[in-house]
């Protein structure tokens, strides 16, 4: 199909680490959210185990009162990066829970 011909890469491209905070940050959740979907949609067990680990590691790194660490380090910015942070896990959970 030429869309995931077209679109394959351009998934694959969000799969980047940086060495910084930024690796677990709300971007990273979104990238991990893209890559386990993806791979949920085109039978890639790889890509989709490598987004799937990220779900899991955020949900670890969640505080008792659900606050994600480096989102609420922001201080007053803090509710829309945890939004941000946040957004992406629902659309997550269906694929994992059918997958796992």
């Amino acid at each position: 199909d030429e869309v995931a011909t077209w679109l394959d890469p351009l998934v694959r491209a969000v799969d980047r680490k940086f060495g910084t905070d930024g690796d677990a940050d709300h971007e990273r959740y979104l990238a991990d959210a893209v890559l386990s979907l993806w791979g949920s949609l085109t039978g890639d067990a790889g890509l989709y185990a490598k987004g799937a680990e990220g779900y899991r590691t955020a949900l670890a790194a969640a505080r008792e009162d659900g606050g994600l660490p480096l989102e609420v380090r922001r201080g007053s910015r803090a509710l829309w990066y945890q939004r941000q942070a946040l957004a992406a896990r629902p659309s997550m959970s269906r694929p994992l829970t059918v997958s796992t």
